[in-house]
């Protein structure tokens, strides 16, 4: 019958040496998977940038025929012009 000291080192010598084994294990299997999760990332970085939409060149905005919407609405295309994106008044007569 062993030692309680010899059994104790037994079973942290089998939790170091399964451990070992364990990194071993992901370590070889990252080298066998890194060229295709480069290449994902890659192809999603790609996509990304292509695929993300340019805000529009064009706006429309509803205001009505005279009043503070109105004034409003010029205010917001002269603002618009600045920035380069072009800002069309749609006037609207009210509720009815």
């Amino acid at each position: 019958m062993a030692s309680f000291k010899e059994e104790v080192s037994e079973h942290i010598s089998a939790v170091y040496q399964t451990a070992a084994d364990e990194i071993k294990n992901w370590f070889s299997a990252l080298r066998e998977v890194w060229p295709l999760v480069f290449l994902l990332i890659l192809s999603l970085s790609i996509l990304v940038w292509y695929a993300k939409p340019a805000p529009p060149n064009k706006v429309l905005m509803a205001t009505g025929t005279g009043g503070s919407y109105k004034v409003l609405g010029e205010k917001y295309k002269t603002y618009f012009e600045k920035k380069g994106i072009k800002l069309e008044l749609v006037e609207t007569h009210g509720s009815n």
